[in-house]
C-alpha cells in the first residue's frame, strides 16, 4: 500500500508531539528509574528515596548513608551505565544526597 503524501509514520508523528510539548526531560528521567531498577542491588534500590533529573544532573536521593558514601566513589560509573543504556548523553552530572 502506497503512502499518500500525508500521511506519516505512528512513531514520527509521536516523537515530534514529545517534542512539541516538551517532554523529553521527564520520559529521559521515567527511562533512568527504569536503567536504575534493572542494573542495581536490591539493597540499593531498597534505599533510593528519590531519583530525578534536574536539566542534566542526576541526584539520588538515599537512606543510608554508608550506600550514599559507596555510591559517591562509583558517580562517573553511574552516569557512564545511564547515557550508554538509553543511547544518548541524558546524564552529565550525578549527585548523591
Amino acid at each position: 500500500m502506497k503512502k499518500k503524501d500525508n500521511q506519516q509514520n505512528l512513531g514520527d508523528v509521536v516523537k515530534q508531539l514529545i517534542e512539541y510539548y516538551g517532554l523529553s526531560p521527564k520520559l529521559d528521567e521515567i527511562n533512568i528509574g527504569h536503567v536504575w531498577d534493572k542494573h542495581m542491588s536490591k539493597m540499593i534500590i531498597r534505599h533510593t528515596r528519590n531519583l530525578y533529573l534536574n536539566k542534566k544532573t542526576l541526584i539520588i536521593e538515599m537512606d543510608s548513608a554508608a550506600l550514599r558514601s559507596e555510591l559517591s566513589y562509583g558517580k562517573e560509573q553511574i552516569k557512564n551505565m545511564i547515557n550508554k543504556e538509553l543511547g544518548k548523553q541524558v546524564v552529565e552530572e550525578v549527585i548523591v544526597r
